[in-house]
């Protein structure tokens, strides 16, 4: 098949063109294309018949989005992932190929409804890369145990994978080196650098032994397992177990060793050689420093004073719940403080142990102090000793919550006072209170009293009370005090969703209920789903008005008013649609489109706004569309296409069409007639002739012959009725 034509450049680049939306609006004109429904129908109907012709725009917008994208893959470019596009239609299918951010990979779905990002996000499962820059094969063709494939070569003695192959070189030195090792030391491996995540622990029995390299301090991790942040050399050499391994520093200041027990684990580290200059150690590997022996010395004859204790660090292994000799103990790193090694928390500071060993007190480095005593056999929690955070009781800002645990009798309150004498406001709370004027006493409430003394005698009050009701519904009162410093109900919230003012009563129907009067500027009733937006205004005789709105009014905008009876018979005045029983007052723009294509005739020169003059004139289909599509081409079909003609009334007489009556059958709906007299005979008569006046009639004298003679003709050139001239215009 040939290869058709490429574009270079998208249709209508430089043209005028509309952006095409996805889906239709209001706000766009109602010939425009959408791509949910493309050009709508009004664009296939007739001009004629009040069609309208689509946009040349749309029709660049179009072509310009789509050959877009035939020139972006002409190009030869790859769509990348979008996952505002993924979420739109839903996931990329099964078999889509993307390219990534860096354009140097191309990846396929292997799923369904796909909105993995592979350029941020695990991708295993979801995508695999099929093709990309220093990339030929699939994941898929990677060798393994059961696969034959690509592998890839590993040019150390360190690694555990089963699907890399060893690089000849290494095969090479083992050999040499297993070759000049000789017997005793067969299952010795040779040097080898060690990476950031070999873990120590692993480092353990036969195959194993050998000498290890760390360059790097950052690659030393205590969560590794060395025993501290340094590069150095570490040897694992056979013994008991599984061995022993031993940790040389770079510095060479000091020499760790530990040993692999029963259970083939390790122990803790220790240092060879240690010297610990304290006497609250039980090692029995570790020597005293001479400072201590010096020390012990001196004492030696019951000297009075007391030997100072020794500041030790704490290691990042250390577990205070293992510290029971006194002592002061340092903590310099706060990650090494952890809550599962029993700090009261993660924060560097101070350890001091005393009492024998059964009292400990931390105070971190920003002062934060706490202590515990070991009773029973085990430490008791931390308690915080300190006074940060505490409220000074000469005053103090309390940026938290302030919490009261326990019980507060009616007679206690928390006071706040302000420094004026006139004013003292104060609340008091009382919670789990059994109402004292009810029988019901499973029904409880939560008092929230808020008062305002004015110089010790004034006072107003307000209350919130809450009442738990027995069927675990609530209620919560809003109440203000009169002047007789009485609590009134004035406006309480039902558990049912209702609200009443004054005393009503919570009859589970109506929203909201007031015993009085209301004055508001404003006032917002809401209607809520297809249930209508309700007021209703009770009156003396047991009957009520009420006032409802559509709450579907973008679509049926319709507002009622209502009245029902004491004996529930409604009366509506509805807008603005008549049904039975129903009064209709009509909306101005209601009244005014009933009346396209109405002539009247104005006693003005100018037509009114809405009307055009009667003159025949040929107007715009699409400005009068609602006009042309009541009248059409009745009276004259204009330039036969963008036009129509008005009807021409200058100086006419209108009558009425016939209609299939018979007076004036003959006429088309529209149609012109000209004037005409009614068909009548004249009578001459001869009145008294004189004798000798009688002549002789000019011509021969037979049944059916005569002669024409004109009567004596007056008036005018037309016969018309008595009128007066006004405008006609037409409605459109």
């Amino acid at each position: 098949m040939e290869q058709p034509k490429l574009l270079s450049k998208a249709w209508a680049s430089n043209g005028l063109k509309n952006d095409i939306p996805k889906e239709r609006t209001d706000s766009i004109p109602k010939e425009s294309a959408t791509y949910s429904e493309g050009f709508p129908q009004i664009t296939m109907t007739p001009i004629s018949m009040g069609g309208k012709a689509p946009a040349g725009k749309d029709m660049n917008g179009i072509l310009n989005e789509l050959s877009a994208h035939t020139v972006f893959l002409n190009q030869g470019g790859i769509y990348k992932f979008n996952l505002a596009f993924a979420n739109e239609i839903g996931g990329y299918s099964k078999g889509a190929i993307l390219i990534n951010d860096n354009y140097d990979k191309l990846f396929i779905s292997l799923v369904d409804k796909n909105k993995t990002n592979f350029n941020t996000s695990s991708y295993e499962g979801k995508w695999s890369i099929v093709s990309g820059v220093d990339f030929f094969v699939p994941q898929t063709q990677k060798a393994s145990t059961s696969i034959a494939g690509i592998v890839q070569l590993v040019d150390n003695l360190l690694s555990n994978a089963n699907n890399m192959a060893l690089a000849a070189k290494q095969g090479r030195e083992l050999k040499r080196l297993i070759d000049g090792l000789g017997t005793p030391f067969q299952n010795f491996s040779a040097t080898s650098s060690l990476n950031n995540t070999t873990n120590l622990n692993d480092l353990k029995g036969a195959g194993k032994y050998g000498v290890y390299s760390q360059s790097s301090n950052s690659n030393a991790l205590t969560a590794l397992n060395y025993p501290e942040q340094k590069a150095g050399a570490l040897f694992v050499l056979p013994s008991a177990y599984q061995g022993i391994q031993l940790y040389v520093p770079f510095d060479n200041q000091i020499i760790y060793i530990r040993r692999t027990n029963q259970a083939s684990g390790f122990e803790n580290w220790r240092i060879i050689g240690e010297v610990i200059d304290n006497l609250n150690s039980d090692s029995k590997t570790a020597g005293l420093s001479a400072r201590q022996g010096k020390l012990l010395n001196e004492n030696k004859a019951n000297k009075t004073e007391v030997m100072p204790l020794q500041q030790t660090s704490l290691s990042a292994t250390d577990d205070l719940n293992d510290f029971r000799q006194n002592g002061i103990y340092s903590q310099t790193t706060s990650a090494r403080a952890s809550v599962e090694r029993n700090y009261p928390e993660a924060a560097a500071g101070v350890l001091e142990v005393l009492y024998n060993g059964n009292f400990q007190r931390y105070t971190t480095f920003n002062s934060v102090c706490y202590q515990r005593d070991y009773r029973g056999g085990s430490w008791k929690d931390w308690k915080r000793v300190d006074s940060l955070g505490k409220v000074d009781r000469a005053g103090d800002t309390i940026t938290g919550d302030l919490k009261v645990n326990k019980t507060l009798e009616s007679s206690y309150r928390i006071q706040i006072v302000r420094n004026e004498e006139r004013f003292v406001p104060y609340m008091n709370v009382r919670n789990e209170a059994i109402e004292a004027d009810s029988n019901t006493t499973d029904r409880h409430m939560t008092d929230f009293n808020m008062q305002c003394l004015r110089g010790g005698a004034e006072k107003t009050k307000a209350l919130i009370r809450s009442y738990l009701l027995s069927d675990k519904t609530s209620r919560v009162h809003f109440m203000a005090s009169n002047a007789s410093d009485q609590y009134q109900n004035n406006v309480v919230i039902h558990g049912t969703g209702n609200t009443t003012i004054g005393t009503s009563t919570d009859n589970k129907t109506d929203r909201l209920q007031v015993n009085g009067s209301i004055s508001a500027t404003t006032m917002t009733f809401k209607g809520v789903g297809s249930t209508w937006a309700r007021a209703y205004f009770d009156i003396p005789d047991g009957g009520n008005w009420r006032l409802e709105f559509n709450p579907n009014s973008e679509n049926d905008p319709r507002f009622n008013m209502a009245y029902t009876t004491k004996n529930n018979i409604q009366k509506y005045v509805a807008f603005p649609t008549i049904n039975s029983n129903r009064e209709t007052v009509a909306y101005q723009s209601w009244v005014t489109q009933q009346f396209t294509g109405a002539v009247c005739a104005f006693a003005m020169t100018t037509p009114p706004a809405g009307w055009l003059r009667c003159n025949g004139a040929a107007v715009s289909r699409t400005t009068y569309a609602d006009l042309f599509q009541a009248i059409g081409t009745t009276f004259g079909a204009g330039n036969g296409s963008t036009t129509f003609n008005l009807p021409d009334l200058r100086g006419e007489f209108v009558r009425g069409f016939d209609d299939g009556r018979g007076v004036d059958s003959s006429r088309g709906f529209g149609s012109w007639q000209n004037d005409e007299i009614k068909e009548h005979k004249h009578q001459l008569k001869i009145n008294g002739v004189a004798a000798g006046n009688v002549g002789p009639w000019e011509g021969a004298l037979h049944t059916g012959s005569g002669k024409e003679y004109s009567t004596e003709n007056f008036g005018g050139n037309e016969t018309r009725p008595r009128n007066v001239a006004l405008l006609y215009c037409i409605k459109y």
